[in-house]
């Protein structure tokens, strides 16, 4: 193993193994508390070697916009795509250039606005369980300082301040803190109920640490793009990005509370109509099981039979079917995403791509290995692949690691296209 301290040498050397010291100081990147973003350096990385200024980076899954920020910061314009539209949202307000001091004028008239309502009875939106999450003064304060936000005119300050306000619901919940999927607070009783002006002093301050991570300095020829994976793909030059691994992280529901808060969704069915769109979702319905196996590899199928069974480990009735089925359809889904972006892609630009394997009722998946074929398959050629060492994890999620054991390593695999 190779200790790196700071940024990742441009000769990495070929199936090398990296443990990176990092420089730890706020920055961008940790606005909009995304679940599992991976570490910047390896998007500097690809940058470095891969693209010019004036290129055109593409994220297909763009998350909280790590790979977009950086391309943007070494004048590249971005394209990010994501099925989240919280992601959206966090991708679209980080990669832009925004005025604080533009920023802080709105900040005022917001206060002003929700300080003059404190103790007025509003009508509150859908929230999923709403009473259970918030006490009704915290109800109260957030309902106002959403419908002012969405008075303002100008869309990108907007968007700028539901993200802030986003950013507050966790803490101001009996959400556990640390928590990526909803737990209530141990002893929640014992926790001070907010009062409206509480809530809104938390906003204040929330809004004026974000401000301080803010961009004014983005090259202005260059520019972003975010859109969902419905829209028409523009034209682009590189591809850096980070996949959902399988059984990972629900996003959307580790999203829940800020996307019925933003209006995102206002109904369940509308979320879990979300959720059923995201690679690797559990959302599978019994009657689009697939009755056999048949990936192409056939390590592949034959690990996949050792999961619905319960060859490793047994789980609960109709896990380990379900199981086998969510790995089985993660990797159609990877394997259509390869042939669209290569698709798209032109002869010998690259594709970064960054994963990590999994274990699955104690089967070992070798997800790199697979889709490594799958993206070979589709006209692409593997030119480089290291390692790098996961450290500090932050996925604070109650899961029995018998399930889904612990992530070691990020494999950065490079494709070219042929």
């Amino acid at each position: 193993m190779i200790e790196i301290k700071g940024e990742i040498p441009s000769n990495v050397e070929l199936n090398s193994v990296l443990s990176i010291v990092r420089n730890r100081k706020k920055e961008i990147h940790s606005i909009g508390g995304h679940p599992a973003r991976f570490i910047p350096e390896i998007p500097r990385w690809a940058l470095k070697n891969f693209s010019k200024s004036g290129d055109i980076v593409l994220d297909p899954f763009c998350g909280s916009g790590t790979t977009l920020i950086e391309a943007r910061k070494l004048g590249c314009s971005v394209i990010g795509i994501d099925n989240n539209p919280v992601a959206r949202l966090i991708s679209s307000v980080k990669t832009r250039n925004i005025s604080k001091k533009d920023a802080e004028k709105t900040l005022q008239i917001i206060l002003v606005q929700v300080k003059s309502e404190i103790g007025n009875d509003v009508e509150l939106p859908y929230v999923t369980n709403r009473e259970f999450w918030f006490d009704p003064p915290v109800s109260q304060s957030l309902t106002k300082i959403r419908n002012s936000i969405k008075s303002i005119e100008n869309l990108e300050l907007r968007e700028l301040f539901l993200l802030c306000f986003s950013d507050i619901i966790r803490t101001v919940s009996h959400v556990a803190p640390g928590q990526i999927l909803q737990a209530k607070r141990p002893n929640n009783h014992k926790q001070k109920e907010l009062s409206e002006r509480d809530v809104i002093s938390i906003f204040e301050q929330k809004c004026k640490s974000i401000f301080k991570l803010l961009h004014e300095d983005f090259e202005q020829n260059t520019s972003t793009k975010i859109i969902s994976p419905e829209d028409r793909l523009p034209d682009f030059d590189l591809i850096i990005t980070s996949p959902p691994y399988i059984n990972a992280v629900d996003y959307v529901w580790a999203y829940k509370l800020r996307m019925h808060w933003l209006g995102m969704a206002n109904s369940s069915k509308e979320r879990l109509e979300i959720s059923s769109k995201e690679i690797g979702t559990e959302r599978i319905a019994k009657s689009d099981f697939s009755s056999t196996f048949d990936s192409g590899i056939p390590e592949l199928d034959s690990k996949l039979k050792e999961i619905e069974e319960g060859v490793n480990y047994k789980a609960g009735k109709g896990q380990n079917e379900l199981r086998a089925q969510v790995t089985y359809k993660y990797f159609q889904q990877m394997n259509q995403h390869f042939e669209k972006m290569s698709n798209r892609m032109k002869k010998g630009s690259k594709y970064c791509l960054v994963i990590g394997d999994s274990n699955i009722c104690k089967t070992y998946i070798p997800t790199s290995d697979y889709l490594v074929k799958f993206a070979e398959d589709n006209g692409m050629k593997k030119i480089h692949h290291f390692l790098v060492l996961l450290k500090n994890r932050t996925l604070n999620i109650s899961r029995d690691l018998d399930w889904a054991n612990k992530i070691d390593y990020e494999q950065i695999i490079v494709f070219e296209r042929l």
